[in-house]
């Protein structure tokens, strides 16, 4: 009996001095983290910073916290707790206190609701880089300058890509009950479902301001008063930034589509090429519509919809 209870001594005294030895890790870790961002141009400041937690967890508890990146990009949150199992600290579980505010180089995002939080799991090899995360949020409101949206409930996830091609994540959204205020009147007001389901493929690592080279789309859905859209194909970026590639857009509820386009300026005659090309595809209610992006344009056959826009071009060594 003594020699057990000796053992459960040694044990624990083991394990208590594991927890310091991490928490003095952490710390060090998130000092270094810091200094780090401060010294690439980044502002970081916070109130209260404490880590607690002994002996199972590793909970970072950070108050009235402000960081903004050189390009503009930031964080204003009363405050933000970062939370991890000692025995598995790579993977961790953040939840900011709302309301909180993201700075965009086009303005402010205030950020309201019931429930937000974001999990990742980070690679065991340094530089450590997230190999999944999850975000997820209740009953939010988003308000910028422009208008404001409200989310019934909305779930993010990303996760690196089976394979062997380099970084390539597969990424999935899908956002409930999307009400939109502020915006043209003549938009629908009420998305019933935004839901996304593709893979992105990056030229360089995630942490090293990446820009996008390739796009698989396996489902770009968006539905609303009986109408459904969705959007699937392959799309390439190329040296000058311009997307090219191949979609295919499937249309249910697409009658009430037509008024919307020759509202929003798409001339009348064109409605009306549209409108028959449709009617001979349409199978039960569905109709499919080729579209190419190519010359800076997305086009249904000999058709201009849309300019599209110029993204960041890949890197080029």
């Amino acid at each position: 009996m003594r020699i057990l209870t000796i053992m459960v001594i040694l044990m624990g005294l083991g394990w208590s001095g594991y927890w310091i030895a991490g928490r003095l890790a952490l710390a060090r870790g998130i000092e270094a983290g810091v200094a780090q961002a401060r010294s690439e141009g980044w502002e970081v400041a916070w109130e209260d910073l404490s880590i607690a937690g002994f002996p199972n967890r590793f909970d970072s508890s950070v108050t009235a916290l402000s960081a903004r990146a050189p390009e503009g990009w930031g964080l204003d949150a009363p405050r933000l707790d970062v939370l991890a199992l000692s025995y598995r600290p790579n993977r961790v579980i953040a939840v900011p206190g709302l309301p909180l505010t993201l700075a965009t180089p086009v303005g402010p995002l205030r950020v309201a609701g019931e429930d937000l939080r974001a999990s990742a799991t980070l690679t065991l090899a340094t530089p450590r880089r997230p190999s999944r995360a999850q975000a997820e949020g209740t009953a939010l409101r988003l308000e910028t300058a422009a208008g404001a949206a409200t989310v019934t409930r909305a779930v993010a996830a990303m996760r690196e890509a089976e394979g062997q091609v380099p970084h390539a994540y597969d990424l999935a959204l899908t956002v409930t009950d999307l009400g939109v205020e502020g915006l043209d009147p003549r938009l629908p007001g009420l998305f019933d479902l935004v839901r996304l389901d593709g893979t992105a493929r990056f030229d360089r690592p995630l942490a090293e301001h990446p820009a996008l080279i390739a796009l698989t789309l396996r489902a770009a859905e968006l539905a609303w008063d009986g109408t459904r859209l969705n959007l699937t194909g392959e799309i390439e970026i190329g040296p000058s930034g311009t997307p090219e590639g191949a979609l295919t857009l499937a249309l249910e509820g697409w009658e009430a589509l037509l008024p919307l386009l020759t509202e929003l300026g798409l001339p009348q005659g064109q409605a009306m090429l549209l409108a028959g090309g449709l009617s001979e595809m349409a199978q039960d209610g569905r109709a499919e519509l080729p579209l190419t992006l190519s010359q800076g344009m997305l086009r249904f056959g000999a058709i201009p919809l849309a300019p599209l826009p110029r993204l960041p071009a890949p890197y080029s060594p």
